[in-house]
């Protein structure tokens, strides 16, 4: 059996509002849905790498490259994510990795 305890507000921890991809676009043109699509998949990225400062160059990094991908056509969020973190384990010399400490064998 369940049941319901209001608790305080007080209590719930705060949540982080959602990183938006839109101020990344430069201008560029995509229908609503892509851009949902990508915010989604700059998200995910966001929490698989850790990376919580907005201002920091490698959100910057993260989103031109998911936004590259959707625009070479990728219009689905985890296809988004994983191709930009596996980049990450290609490229040994991109900021990302480097930030995170990413070391190649």
């Amino acid at each position: 059996m369940f049941y319901w305890v209001p608790i305080a507000a007080s209590e719930v921890p705060p949540r982080r509002p959602p990183m938006p991809i839109r101020p990344y676009l430069a201008g560029e043109k995509f229908d609503p849905e892509t851009i949902r699509v990508m915010g989604v998949a700059f998200e995910m990225a966001l929490v698989a790498l850790r990376l919580a400062d907005r201002g920091d160059l490698a959100n910057e990094i993260l989103a031109r490259k998911i936004i590259d991908l959707a625009r070479a056509g990728e219009r689905n969020s985890e296809r988004l994510c994983d191709g930009v973190l596996k980049e990450l384990l290609v490229d040994p010399t991109c900021p990302i990795a480097i930030k995170l400490g990413i070391v190649w064998l």
